[in-house]
């Protein structure tokens, strides 16, 4: 992974934790498609994160324990 894809990634994840986002803002905020959103969303699923999908809005729920 190269450090534009890390920084996204991370970025991502500080946006989601604020509040809920539709896909459409998150493409438009991080500059990526619609599957590169969806990509960075399974990998946090993968790493323990809890995805909220509501009302075609995504918000990411804190760690869980594994």
């Amino acid at each position: 992974m190269n450090q534009n894809r890390i920084y996204r990634v991370i970025k991502l994840m500080q946006l989601l934790q604020d509040k809920a986002r539709h896909i459409h803002t998150i493409q438009k905020y991080l500059q990526v498609s619609n599957r590169t959103v969806y990509r960075y969303l399974l990998l946090y699923e993968k790493l323990g994160y809890k995805i909220i999908k509501d009302n075609k809005k995504i918000k990411l729920e804190k760690l869980l324990l594994i």
